[in-house]
């Protein structure tokens, strides 16, 4: 059997749905992450576009942060 080493990351994936008010998907929707510096402060540090059922995911490299994710109708 082939042994499986895990290692403590301090990456993590974040990933998500998004939908109209109406609950069909939000396609093609603008998906902004943003790392909190302080309370007047943040900085992008990503963006992507939904897919056609709304899902989107980032790959995120400090899990010991705070993150504001917004959401923007598609295109």
């Amino acid at each position: 059997m082939k042994e499986i080493k895990i290692e403590d990351s301090n990456e993590f994936l974040l990933s998500g749905r998004v939908f109209y008010n109406n609950g069909l998907p939000a396609s093609k929707a603008l998906i902004i992450v943003e790392k909190i510096i302080d309370v007047k402060s943040r900085k992008v540090l990503d963006f992507t576009l939904s897919n056609d059922d709304g899902d989107y995911i980032f790959l995120i490299e400090d899990k010991n942060i705070s993150y504001k994710i917004s959401a923007y109708k598609g295109l």
